[in-house]
């Protein structure tokens, strides 16, 4: 395995579904829900799914 750094900004933000990224995404610390798509989840995974997709894209490049 191995460590890839990817830019952390908006990861909290971005919804993994439709891409859209706002603020009101966010209603609380906890919880997303896109105002674009709906897609609801917990924020962590957000964020998580967020880091994952940006790693992927660094290492297929």
């Amino acid at each position: 395995g191995f460590l890839v750094a990817v830019p952390p900004q908006n990861t909290s933000r971005c919804c993994p579904n439709c891409g859209h990224t706002a603020k009101e995404n966010r209603q609380t610390q906890a919880d997303f829900e896109c105002v674009e798509c709906g897609y609801t989840e917990n924020a962590d995974v957000v964020g998580a799914l967020n880091v994952l997709a940006r790693g992927r894209v660094i290492v297929q490049a």
